[in-house]
């Protein structure tokens, strides 16, 4: 028996499933949703099969819509072999002001090691905040590339580094600054690197003049001034259980070393300034002469 709600769902009962009239399963009743749009509901879950995982069942997952702007899927996968994995995924837009993504995994994983609990977070966002400036983030860490084993995703499964950032800019005038961090994961060799902060500022070529409100008649519009800075922090990371400190700025001697000069955790950090002054003008109308004076300092 079937029946048609127009614009919603379809109603049918009973239902039986069969494989070369052989029937394998039964529901009293089965409803199908026809509406348009975006609604919250269950999604439709896939069988699947591989060596890894054995019989699984896939996205038992609920959809849910917030408004114009996003969508949220609370998922779960089920394996014969290797457990559990709850999923969680979004994906937002809001024009003229902010649009991005965010994956999360937690995956309670069987294996010939043992019991084994790993997570898995990526994500995109991009912020349009006032004044022009902009806000970008590009997140990208596991705990173990087990979480990817039985994974599709051929970029997943033959992944080696992965490389997290966050990046802010902003025009000043004629002038541009921007500063960010970011985050290196070497899942071969088990270490990482970063770069927390990186900072950048240039100045281009202007007038002495506008320093001090004189008048494009005076011959300080002829002397212009720029200037440039870089300031940036590296760390290379090789412990393999490190904390908030390690990450920052803590520098610790291999223990192995009885020399003392190799680091585990090894930090630089260095600044550069550069400034410059040139001066043009034409003599007796038709010889041009410039003079220039440039300085540039490193601190480490």
């Amino acid at each position: 028996q079937l029946r048609i709600y127009r614009s919603d769902k379809i109603v049918g009962k009973p239902v039986i499933g069969y494989v070369n009239h052989f029937p394998v399963f039964y529901f009293p009743f089965i409803t199908v949703p026809i509406k348009r749009g975006r609604y919250p509901g269950f999604l439709i879950p896939s069988p699947d099969y591989n060596n890894i995982d054995g019989i699984s069942i896939r996205d038992i997952a609920y959809y849910y819509p917030y408004k114009d702007y996003a969508d949220f899927t609370l998922g779960f996968d089920l394996m014969e072999k290797t457990g559990w994995k709850a999923k969680f995924d979004s994906e937002y837009i809001k024009r003229y002001a902010f649009k991005g993504n965010l994956n999360a995994s937690f995956q309670h994983g069987i294996g010939s090691t043992g019991v084994n609990n790993d997570w898995a977070v990526q994500g995109r966002h991009h912020q349009d905040l006032p004044e022009r400036a902009s806000l970008d983030a590009n997140l990208n860490f596991i705990s173990n590339k087990r979480i990817w084993q039985s994974s599709g995703d051929l970029d997943q499964s033959l992944a080696q580094r992965l490389s997290s950032s966050l990046s802010y800019s902003k025009p000043l005038g004629s002038s541009y600054f921007s500063a960010g961090s970011s985050f290196t994961q070497d899942l071969v060799n088990d270490t990482a690197s970063l770069s927390l902060p990186s900072a950048s500022f240039s100045l281009s070529s202007r007038p002495v003049s506008e320093l001090f409100g004189l008048s494009s008649d005076s011959w300080l519009s002829n002397l212009n001034y720029r200037y440039s800075t870089s300031l940036e922090h590296t760390g290379l990371i090789k412990e393999k259980k490190y904390s908030l400190g390690d990450l920052i700025w803590n520098n610790s001697y291999d223990p192995a070393d009885t020399t003392g000069t190799t680091f585990i955790n090894e930090h630089h950090l260095g600044m550069r300034h550069n400034f410059g002054l040139g001066l043009n003008y034409k003599l007796m109308g038709w010889l041009n002469l410039s003079h220039g004076l440039e300085a540039s300092e490193v601190w480490m």
